[in-house]
């Protein structure tokens, strides 16, 4: 039943922002949809630290739960919360000083924008604090229930204000500020089933090494999956390099439509590992859902690549359709990457970032040197994820060889009298 909720939920959540997307093309034009979608892209700078936030808070909630009755929850969401709230707020103030020099770097013709992308930054960082607390006790009901509050909200101003009244860039930037604040008020609300704290609660220690390390995991994992799309407008022609970004979209679609399946499991795992059972297992079974989305997907960019062009890009981009299913096949490599990612942030190994960014420099200089057509770019990802993916398939068998180790109890000598 969780499981099912975390899909729904996360299939609206995308669903939100394919949405948001759609309305302000529509309603904009596509002089000013360039000027909202330039200010929207500015979150995604923030996904490796909001990644972070969350997957770290979710893994303390999950050793709490597991090693204590969880009666402290509440106590440490208030104690992280009102530290990691000041430093965003910090992050904000500085955003917004700097949001005319970052609104003619981009463009925007307004430095509101960046203000208003200033204030989401410490609602947005709040709000993902506590639904990694939700996801990490596992209760997905809870988790689902704020995200999907999040995603209606977002579709939902975005049409009233977008579609009605007040069609301006600066009206989908406020609607993604207000989403923002309605998912942390619902996610905190939700909080409200764990005892309140009876003492002020301090956290015997600081999870600050993990969380580092968390953040430079996704920090990396954010370059291997954007990164291609700037080197393509650095290095293409502007009209091969938009035809790339839209190959290149069809073929993420792979990975965002797994990623309801890593914020499931990933408590499990870490829940697993904390209690000394088997995880190997579970993970061998959750790549098969991997495989099945990528295979189905594969299948139909074979069998009607023309449909799935016209309806996501339109017919301008048919001239490159042939390489729809090779861009799915390239990112079910970085999918399972990031699946065996995951399972190894629940199990703590830090060597995960060694990995990542031996997989980086891979993706950077094959980039650099290779970047003449469509298909060195394929090239050069396949390269890199397969690196992603193999050191970490390593790690994994590395990881598991030496908890075996760890569990073998020493041979007994015997002393002859």
């Amino acid at each position: 039943m969780g499981g099912t909720l975390v899909f729904a939920a996360t299939f609206l959540w995308q669903l939100s922002n394919f949405g948001f997307n759609a309305i302000g093309a529509h309603t904009l034009g596509p002089a000013q949809y360039g000027i909202l979608a330039s200010a929207a892209g500015m979150l995604y700078l923030l996904s490796p630290l909001v990644t972070a936030v969350q997957t770290a808070a979710s893994r303390e909630a999950t050793r709490i739960t597991v090693s204590e009755d969880g009666s402290e929850i509440r106590g440490l969401v208030r104690y992280y919360m009102a530290r990691i709230g000041v430093g965003a707020c910090v992050i904000a103030v500085l955003v917004g000083l700097l949001s005319p020099v970052i609104s003619s770097i981009l463009h925007l013709g307004s430095p509101m924008l960046v203000v208003v992308f200033a204030i989401a930054i410490p609602i947005t960082i709040s709000s993902v604090l506590v639904r990694g607390v939700h996801q990490g006790t596992r209760r997905f009901g809870r988790y689902s229930l704020g995200t999907a509050a999040e995603g209606t909200a977002k579709l939902a101003f975005a049409v009233l204000w977008l579609g009605f009244l007040w069609r301006t860039p600066m009206a989908g930037m406020t609607a993604v500020a207000v989403s923002a604040f309605v998912g942390l008020a619902v996610n905190v609300l939700l909080l409200r089933h764990w005892p309140r704290p009876t003492r002020h609660v301090r956290p015997a220690s600081h999870p600050l090494r993990y969380s580092t390390t968390t953040f430079a995991v996704f920090s990396l994992l954010a370059i291997l999956l954007s990164v291609d799309t700037m080197a393509a407008r650095r290095f293409l022609p502007p009209y091969v390099a938009g035809l790339y970004s839209g190959i290149s979209l069809t073929g993420k679609i792979v990975f965002f439509a797994t990623t309801a399946l890593t914020a499931f499991l990933f408590p499990l795992f870490s829940a697993r590992h904390d209690a000394g059972e088997d995880t190997l297992r579970w993970l061998k079974v959750s790549v098969l859902p991997v495989l099945a989305v990528s295979g189905a997907l594969i299948v139909v960019y074979l069998a009607v690549p023309a449909l799935v062009v016209d309806t996501l890009l339109g017919a301008k981009f048919r001239q490159h359709e042939g390489y729809l299913p090779w861009m799915a096949a390239v990112f079910t490599l970085y999918a399972l990457a990031y699946l065996l990612v995951t399972y190894l942030l629940a199990r703590r190994r830090s060597g995960v970032s060694v990995v990542l960014v031996a997989a980086v420099v891979c993706q950077l200089g094959g980039l650099g040197l290779f970047h003449r057509t469509i298909g060195d770019f394929l090239r050069d990802l396949a390269v890199a994820f397969a690196v992603a993916l193999v050191g970490c398939l390593w790690l994994v068998a590395h990881s598991h060889e030496r908890s075996a180790q760890e569990l073998t109890p020493a041979p007994m000598s015997i002393e002859l009298l």
